[in-house]
């Protein structure tokens, strides 16, 4: 089994599409651990609805392109559809951010915008801090620390909700050891 952190987040009804995609993915993977999810701005689109993200860690037996295919099968059962528009609206967002230490171009591993965009990597850092970035030397809570101040409202009840719908209760794994 490989430890995999998956990206989540929605700026259409984003606390429903979100908590079901939780759910879905919780029913098909043993998930280990749950970040705080944020609210964040809209990146690259003046107006658009802010988001609501977070990360799941997760343990994986199947290859990444497969768990890829799974991924976005769920992200169509619940509406979404992929456009060339990257800053479009989206119902939900599921991204394979991190499989073990594996580095691989299709589909891009460890994904690239973890040390672009804060709702990733800050999010990483909390389950994950002294996990070092495959093929960097950087830590996690390094490449987050990059993001210090950056504005991301924390959704604690939310957050707690998504944690015990995984069985995690009030609490989540880190993998700091």
């Amino acid at each position: 089994m490989a430890r995999v952190f998956l990206g989540i987040g929605s700026n259409l009804f984003p606390e429903s599409n979100v908590f079901v995609a939780v759910r879905r993915l919780a029913a098909a993977l043993p998930v280990t651990g749950v970040s705080t999810f944020h609210r964040t701005a809209a990146e690259g689109r003046a107006g658009q609805a802010d988001f609501v993200n977070g990360v799941l860690a997760v343990e994986a037996d199947e290859p990444p392109l497969a768990l890829r295919r799974k991924l976005r099968a769920l992200e169509a059962s619940l509406g979404r559809t992929r456009s060339a528009d990257k800053n479009a609206d989206r119902p939900i967002d599921l991204d394979l951010l991190l499989y073990g230490d594996l580095r691989s171009s299709t589909p891009p591993l460890p994904h690239p915008d973890i040390a672009r965009h804060a709702h990733l990597a800050v999010p990483l850092a909390e389950l994950a801090p002294y996990l070092t970035l495959p093929g960097t030397r950087r830590t996690l809570a390094d490449v987050a620390g990059r993001f210090a101040g950056h504005a991301m409202t924390p959704l604690p009840e939310l957050t707690e909700v998504l944690r015990r719908a995984c069985g995690l209760e009030d609490s989540f794994i880190a993998f700091d050891r």
